[in-house]
């Protein structure tokens, strides 16, 4: 007997694309392990971010936030990004994403889809701790990256 899904059941599958803001960033280095069995190891350090919406506005907080991610010899660049946030309003948030960016033409980067995780402790912003998301984006290595940010419904 085969397995396969009622029209019911489906119908609760559905998802839809709730825009939370966006994010932009600036690069203020990288530095690369060539040579790693994995491929190359990346640390992109981030000097400023921006996440800016309705429901969330906020800014980078100190000096420790990068992504640590491979690039295979593919161009494929394997995201392990971590950040500290600060809302408008006084709450930390840390930001935690992954994901995959094609920069295998350096000329023309392709797009960047990640799934942030977010933690705090602050109870105004525990929604976020809670709830899905995605984002797409495009990474420029020389200016810096801008995404767009998703709530998953």
């Amino acid at each position: 007997m085969a397995l396969s899904a009622d029209e019911a059941t489906l119908a609760q599958c559905t998802c839809e694309l709730v825009p939370l803001g966006t994010l932009c960033a600036r690069i203020g280095g990288i530095h690369a392990v060539e040579g790693a069995p994995s491929g190359t190891r990346m640390v992109v350090v981030v000097t400023e971010a921006r996440v800016d919406g309705e429901r969330l506005k906020a800014g980078l907080k100190g000096p420790a936030s990068a992504d640590w991610g491979f690039l295979g010899a593919d161009g494929t660049l394997q995201l392990d990004v971590r950040a500290a946030l600060e809302t408008d309003d006084g709450a930390l948030i840390l930001a935690t994403f992954t994901g995959r960016a094609d920069l295998s033409d350096a000329a023309a980067p392709g797009p960047v889809y990640a799934v942030p995780t977010f933690a705090t402790g602050d109870r105004r912003y525990a929604w976020l701790t809670t709830t899905p998301f995605v984002m797409k984006g495009i990474v420029d290595l020389h200016r810096g990256m801008t995404y767009r940010i998703y709530e998953l419904r």
